[in-house]
């Protein structure tokens, strides 16, 4: 069961590293849309 629960803790960590990525991903596109959406000045 050791064995089992260190995968476990294993896997939420991935699962967290993934969804802070795509969340910090998707926040620099959205930046770069919304710069390049507004007229250059």
């Amino acid at each position: 069961m050791d064995i089992d629960f260190i995968q476990a803790g294993d896997s939420w960590q991935n699962w967290l590293f993934t969804i802070t990525y795509l969340s910090f991903l998707l926040f620099v596109v959205w930046r770069v849309i919304v710069s390049s959406s507004k007229p250059s000045k």
